[in-house]
């Protein structure tokens, strides 16, 4: 929690209110209209929120959020 309290410092406002708005519909299993995509090799899925990746698993259907991270070139590289 820490971790995330951490990044939420470094964000605007704006990118707040679009991640957590992505994580409460995550939370509430809502994906309809997200940009969401599985990735490559992994049991991995992805949200994209502007330059940020929301990366979490489906897990005896809940969503299971594990890291949230700006998009570089080794944002999938080396996933847990």
């Amino acid at each position: 929690m820490d971790i995330i309290r951490k990044l939420f410092k470094k964000l605007s406002k704006t990118e707040k209110e679009e991640i957590q708005s992505i994580l409460f519909l995550l939370a509430e299993n809502r994906t309809i209209g997200l940009d969401i995509k599985k990735v490559l090799g992994t049991d991995y899925w992805r949200a994209r929120s502007g330059r940020y990746r929301i990366l979490f698993k489906k897990e005896k259907g809940d969503n299971v959020v594990y890291e949230i991270r700006m998009r570089n070139e080794s944002t999938y590289k080396n996933l847990f």
